[in-house]
């Protein structure tokens, strides 16, 4: 008895390849030496299988205050029609949005809060997904979120108010040349200026914190009293 093996890979149809399971027969036929040709048949059940997953980090954008959280919500879903195993979410620059998720069943999804803490400038954020499928890995997927980081501004403006009644009337005009000293949460002199010719001021390049302005009267004026 001799044996014959052979492999070959199932043709793509009209160039695409097969997007459902199928079964795909063989057939063998021989010529004896004598007597007419005989021949058999056996059949192989293909599943298709279609692994995917897909990330989403968000927001896409987000602006916060120089020294603040940048907060994250990331969702991995599993769009294919095979359970995905050692799912893996990694992200280098935010190691806390890191998840080793583990099992992903078919339309399973899973959905997580994760913080960039302090930041001090823009940066732009990348999360990737690593899984497995039933015949190996699939291909990562990332995606990327960008973080604005703006300093704190405070303003305002010092005038001569006449009436006492804490709103700049028309006739009251800006006080300039006022000292203003800016404290912080702890009541620490942080920065100080003057008013300029309308009394206006502002202090600029703040991180994020709870702040006091002290007005200082200047030496030798009076201000008006209820």
């Amino acid at each position: 008895m001799r044996t014959f093996e052979s492999l070959y890979r199932v043709p793509k149809v009209d160039g695409a390849s097969r997007l459902a399971d199928f079964t795909n027969p063989a057939t063998v036929t021989g010529t004896p030496s004598i007597g007419p040709d005989i021949d058999s048949t056996d059949t192989a059940a293909v599943d298709v299988v279609d692994p995917q997953i897909t990330l989403t980090k968000d927001p896409a954008t987000q602006t916060i205050l120089t020294g603040t959280d940048a907060t994250f919500s990331i969702t991995a879903i599993n769009t294919g029609d095979v359970d995905l195993t050692n799912v893996v979410v990694t992200d280098p620059l935010v190691p806390a949005c890191g998840n080793a998720i583990g099992l992903l069943p078919v339309a399973g999804s899973v959905t997580y809060s994760c913080d960039a803490v302090a930041l001090p400038a823009d940066f732009t954020n990348t999360a990737t997904v690593n899984a497995d499928g039933p015949i190996g890995p699939l291909p990562p997927v990332s995606d990327t979120a960008d973080v604005i980081v703006e300093e704190a501004t405070l303003a305002g403006r010092v005038w001569l108010d006449l009436n006492v009644d804490g709103v700049q009337d028309p006739r009251e005009s800006g006080a300039g040349g006022v000292p203003v000293v800016l404290l912080d949460g702890s009541l620490a002199v942080v920065a100080s200026t003057d008013t300029d010719g309308n009394g206006d001021y502002d202090f600029d390049g703040l991180d994020a914190d709870s702040y006091t302005v002290r007005v200082c009267r200047r030496p030798g004026s009076i201000w008006p009293t209820p």
